[in-house]
């Protein structure tokens, strides 16, 4: 097949079955910075979706029926959880000192993507708006599908915190 692109002529011709690869995504960028060719991502990009959804697909039924029977523990959240008798707190080792850490600089597409999960979990009722003078790092972590996942490194809050003082218990020993 033929065609034109960027005023130039192009052929496309298929490959015999077997000799398209996976390849890790240190090659793919160094590929891309040889070759300078957008088709090799787009490439690896569908490789990567047609395994999600080949995987999905491939799920055993006895396992795909018990989510269906218990579709209400599988569900996303609606809200935060309900009222409980106490409210959870941390100990810190000096209580007038506040954690709080710069945040980290994230590239543009991250940042709408923050912004497009921040506002999910803010209209689904995930998460509520404070006023804390408590602050974490925020890092995006990109999952198998290519999506983004939002997790926050508590690290210093850690440092701060009281340690447990009780022994744990060995089920051994009773």
């Amino acid at each position: 097949m033929e065609l034109q692109m960027a005023g130039k002529e192009v052929e496309l011709q298929g490959l015999q079955s077997g000799s398209l690869q996976l390849i890790y995504h240190k090659t793919c960028y160094r590929l891309l910075k040889v070759n300078n060719s957008p088709w090799t991502a787009a490439i690896w990009m569908l490789e990567a979706q047609l395994e999600m959804k080949t995987s999905k697909e491939t799920m055993p039924i006895e396992l795909h029926e018990l989510m269906h029977q218990s579709k209400e523990v599988f569900a996303e959240p609606q809200g935060l959880p309900p009222e409980r008798g106490h409210d959870h707190n941390i100990d810190l080792i000096d209580e007038r000192a506040v954690v709080k850490v710069r945040p980290y600089r994230h590239p543009t597409s991250q940042k709408d993507e923050i912004e497009k999960l921040v506002s999910e979990m803010l209209n689904d009722g995930i998460i509520r708006n404070d006023d804390s003078a408590f602050s974490s790092h925020m890092v995006m972590v990109k999952k198998k599908d290519v999506s983004w996942r939002m997790c926050v490194d508590y690290r210093k809050l850690n440092q701060a915190t009281v340690k447990d003082s009780f022994p744990m218990l060995l089920l051994r020993n009773y």
